[in-house]
């Protein structure tokens, strides 16, 4: 039987299962390839915004550094692609329209309020070594991961600024720099100090950060070696053989209240929230008197080893909480705030940056520098320092350890360059 068009009805109906098939096969792909497209524009569109937000960072470096959170062991600073946009940085992706609104090309609703997270791509432990100066990664992530609320400070051989995103109580921890060593076996740089305590800023409060350079060896006859940033003590090399491996003084970790390097806040030590001192520097000379470096200490710095001859001690004292160390049997003393600085010895080695500099050591180990915590605004802190000298008064409180690692460990004396963690507690 055919119908008036002069198909049968067995016909009709193979033509209608065929489209039914067609259209089956069909519309899940068409829908498939416009997910995709969407998909594809939202990936471009994000590739932007990432490729922006890390422009942002570099070109707003209190953006950078000033973050006081952590996610993964990454600085975690987080911006909405709103913020993004209005800041000039997304002029492409604005959709037609008067206020510019960047769209979601999934679903057209509006992407303002969603949160770029850029992380430094370094973890807690920033070292100069590390890919900390401005190269990043961005993603769009959950911001609740972002909730390791601290700030963590590498050695830069520069002054950094946290300013305080709010009013509250931060805990400051600082590490002092570790003395240059000799590769001879044994004859080793003193180790940075450990200072902390609880400061109470206002909301925009700013502390300004100097952390420890680590000191370094000399290799060679008649070499000068400067000592670690924030005032670690040079080092000369003239032991009248090819064989020298002379050590500089380990830097200061300093956190104030005003900018500057430590040795230059003598007459604003109000302005002094905190010191970790660094450690003094080794000396290995062939057929001379040798000697270990002297830790970093708290209420005073750990003194150089080394041997008296010719009727004098040659080794580096460690400063105080109120006066320089010197070599031993005070002469060429230092001042305040960092170590020797020129050749008054040949050969010498270099004593650790603190509060007060540790002295030089002569073909001796230099002394170490002393720490500080006095700050009237400071609250629950202390010092620890690598078989040092101890105390119990609050001002000075000081704890000896045996415990010494590269990273900022806590309660740990510090290897290698310092370290400062700002943390907020409350």
């Amino acid at each position: 039987m055919k119908n008036k068009k002069g198909f049968t009805l067995v016909e009709l109906i193979a033509v209608i299962v065929i489209l039914s098939l067609l259209i089956t096969i069909a519309v899940p792909t068409v829908i498939t390839l416009m997910a995709k497209n969407r998909k594809k524009a939202y990936e471009g569109k994000i590739d932007v915004i990432l490729k922006q937000a890390k422009q942002y960072a570099r070109d707003n470096e209190n953006f950078l550094y000033s973050s006081t959170s952590m996610y993964d062991r990454y600085i975690c600073n987080v911006i909405t692609i709103g913020e993004l946009k209005n800041a000039g940085y997304l002029e492409e992706l604005k959709e037609d329209g008067s206020k510019g609104i960047i769209k979601d090309p999934r679903n057209n609703e509006s992407m303002e309020s969603q949160k770029v997270v850029v992380y430094i791509n370094s973890s807690q432990y920033a070292t100069d070594d590390d890919l900390y100066k401005g190269n990043l990664v961005a993603t769009i992530k959950d911001v609740s991961k972002c909730s390791t609320s601290y700030a963590g400070f590498g050695y830069k051989g520069r002054e950094e600024v946290f300013t305080a995103p709010s009013a509250g109580t931060y805990k400051i921890e600082a590490w002092g720099g570790e003395g240059g060593s000799s590769s001879t076996a044994g004859y080793i740089g003193g180790y940075g100090a450990y200072a902390y305590g609880e400061i109470t800023l206002s909301a925009g409060e700013k502390l300004y950060i100097n952390v420890a350079g680590a000191g370094e060896q000399t290799m060679q006859l008649n070499q000068t070696i400067r000592g670690g940033y924030n005032g670690g003590g040079s080092s000369v090399a003239n032991c009248g053989t090819n064989d020298n491996k002379i050590g500089s003084g380990g830097g200061a970790s300093s956190v104030a209240l005003k900018s500057g390097l430590l040795s230059t806040l003598s007459n604003d030590i109000d302005k002094i929230v905190i010191v970790a001192a660094g450690g003094g520097g080794a000396n290995y000379c062939t057929g001379s008197s040798n000697g270990v470096g002297g830790s970093g200490g708290g209420i005073s710095g750990v003194n150089g080893t080394g041997v008296t001859d010719w009727s004098r001690d040659r080794y580096g004292l460690g400063g105080t909480q109120t006066t320089p160390g010197c070599r031993a049997n005070n002469i060429y003393c230092t001042l305040f705030g960092k170590s020797n600085e020129s050749n008054i010895l040949s050969p010498f080695t270099g004593g650790g940056g603190g509060f007060y500099g540790g002295g030089p050591g002569e073909r001796s180990g230099g002394g170490g520098g002393s720490s500080y915590i006095g700050n009237s605004r400071l609250t629950n802190k202390g010092m620890y320092c690598y078989n040092c000298t101890e105390s119990t008064d609050a001002s000075t409180k000081t704890t000896s350890t045996t415990c010494h690692h590269k990273n900022p460990e806590v309660n740990c004396a510090k290897q290698s360059s310092g370290y400062v963690r700002i943390s907020k507690v409350s």
